[in-house]
């Protein structure tokens, strides 16, 4: 867990959360659009939304398919600590 991580509230790193869930959403225009991308189910990516509970490999999905824009350790802070930490390759 990142230093930054531990000193946030659970709450202040779910909003973080939602807040980039949100951005990868637009990229694509909608939630089915992301989860077509990368490989799962508009219910399950509805469900990943509403819960703000974001898998490693969604994670690593979201950060592949958005090139970058939205990364997996903006939205799963408590794995990587900067964006070269996430395993995309």
């Amino acid at each position: 867990m990142s230093k930054a991580s531990r000193n946030r509230p659970a709450a202040d790193i779910a909003a973080i959360v939602e807040y980039h869930l949100g951005r990868a959403i637009k990229i694509f225009g909608s939630e089915r659009a992301l989860a077509l991308r990368i490989g799962i189910s508009q219910q399950n990516m509805n469900r990943i939304v509403r819960k703000g509970q974001v898998s490693p490999q969604v994670a690593i999905g979201i950060h592949r398919e958005t090139q970058g824009k939205v990364t997996g350790n903006q939205l799963r802070p408590d794995l990587w600590r900067r964006p070269s930490h996430v395993p995309v390759s």
